[in-house]
């Protein structure tokens, strides 16, 4: 199988040399395109959904991550390359197969495909995916299935405390005091989460109503649920809860 590849780089010589080892050393890699732009990159890469993205992070007119915000495809994995070590953190938080500093090592970029490989190649993962393509089509709410990365949890909706926003990822935050976080954002499970149950009470969170014990009307507008823990309730929603319970 050929990867599609989109390599994005602002440095034309750096350009070259990826695109060299690449056609080189990896027979299997498909150069697409290589890139430059933010903007350019966002357009290419969702109408020519590749296999691969190898991004450079730091852009003339803005940051692979802008790209990678901008994107409408999926099922994509992410090398990043950079000549700085500061954007480490965040990069793996975009679910990324390696960050690699330049300048790029031979060896270093080879192992970093040959990952990208047993990635795509692992019929575990894409049978979970499609699990939970199933679970969300059939609108099963008993079981949420939660892809992190590599793997998919499930957790039963009962057991969901609440769920905060973390741009474009999810916190579940559970009764056994545990979280866990999705590479799905907050909008996705409110459109399928039982809305008797579940209140998106807040740009950045969703409450399960069946731990609140109070609201808190004296220090701004909080639901109070188990263990303390205070959700806020934005002006907008406070109107629609007021109507929802007769308050």
């Amino acid at each position: 199988m050929k990867l599609k590849t989109v390599i994005l780089e602002d440095e034309a010589d750096n350009g070259f040399l990826l695109k060299h080892f690449l056609i080189k050393y990896c027979p299997d890699i498909e150069i697409l395109n290589v890139l430059e732009n933010v903007n350019e990159a966002i357009d290419f890469i969702n109408k020519h959904s590749p296999d691969l993205l190898i991004l450079d992070i730091m852009l003339e007119n803005g940051t692979a991550f802008d790209v990678l915000d901008k994107l409408t495809i999926s099922n994509y994995q992410v090398v990043f390359t950079t000549a700085h070590d500061d954007f480490a953190i965040k990069a793996f938080k975009y679910n990324a197969i390696d960050y690699l500093l330049k300048p790029i090592q031979i060896d270093v970029l080879l192992d970093a495909i040959d990952r990208v490989r047993k990635r795509i190649v692992d019929d575990n993962y894409y049978s979970r995916i499609d699990a939970l393509k199933k679970l969300h089509a059939n609108n099963n709410t008993e079981l949420i299935a939660i892809p992190t990365g590599d793997k998919i949890e499930f957790i039963k909706s009962k057991d969901i405390l609440f769920i905060k926003s973390d741009g474009k990822y999810s916190e579940f935050h559970t009764i056994n005091n545990s979280f866990i976080v999705s590479s799905r954002n907050l909008g996705e499970y409110e459109s399928y989460l039982d809305s008797s149950i579940f209140f998106r009470c807040h740009n950045s969170f969703i409450v399960n109503l069946s731990f609140v014990k109070s609201i808190d009307k004296v220090n701004g507008f909080f639901f109070e649920i188990n263990q303390g823990i205070k959700i806020p309730i934005s002006r907008r929603k406070k109107n629609e809860l007021q109507e929802r319970f007769n308050l």
